[in-house]
């Protein structure tokens, strides 16, 4: 992780099984009985408070809210809302790659991710939902 990363709240992978295991024991009503999360995100360059999940169901994002961070917003957006989405590869000048997701009834939710990160597998994982 380098300091842009961190700076420019860049997302870097995250073991799923890890982050469906913290879910299911502190928030277990957040993740549904059959529901199994795929891929896993962390901000800040996997020091961040904030994730994303892709789940067997939807993208779960938690975003940690205010100075103390007690405060925690979850958006679900369930595949079926996905009206289209686009990625964008690291370029020289510009690291990161991104994901922009088109929500109905919720509009654009854009994720950067670390050089780290393979954005086509993303791409994959949303070509089969």
């Amino acid at each position: 992780m380098g300091m842009i990363d961190w700076l420019s709240d860049n997302a870097e992978s995250f073991d799923p099984k890890e982050r469906e295991a913290t879910l299911r024991e502190k928030v277990p009503e957040c993740l549904l009985e059959d529901e199994h999360v795929v891929l896993a995100f962390k901000d800040r360059g996997g020091k961040g408070r904030d994730s994303s999940s892709f789940t067997t169901h939807r993208i779960l994002i938690k975003d940690k809210q205010g100075l103390t961070g007690k405060k925690t917003e979850y958006i679900s957006v369930p595949y079926d809302a996905i009206k289209a989405y686009s990625i964008e590869t690291a370029g020289r000048l510009d690291s990161d790659s991104e994901l922009k997701v088109y929500v109905s009834g919720m509009g654009r939710i854009t994720m950067d991710f670390t050089t780290d990160v393979n954005i086509f597998e993303l791409n994959d994982h949303l070509n089969r939902c």
